[in-house]
């Protein structure tokens, strides 16, 4: 991380983990609160070989759009479902 006044929570959250990694600290899993779920946190923890958690909720920016389509399901059965696997 190179020097600056300005630090994002990933920031700390990837300082906290290295600081832990370098005072021999043993864990190999990670929760990850949703705040913190991202690419950068989530490529840190694959290439330090930990096993990363997260509950992350439905956003349309991560979840392909469905289309309305003959035959296929309704908004409200989609969701009916989504209830059913929590």
């Amino acid at each position: 991380m190179a020097f600056s006044e300005f630090h994002t929570k990933i920031d700390f959250s990837i300082k906290l983990a290295k600081d832990a990694f370098q005072k021999e600290i043993q864990f190999r899993e990670v929760l990850i609160d949703n705040g913190y779920l991202c690419k950068r946190t989530v490529r840190f923890c694959e290439r330090k070989n930990l096993h990363w958690f997260s509950n992350l909720k439905r956003d349309k920016a991560l979840l392909p759009e469905k289309k309305e389509e003959k035959g296929k399901k309704s908004e409200k059965a989609w969701k009916k479902e989504d209830n059913k696997v929590s």
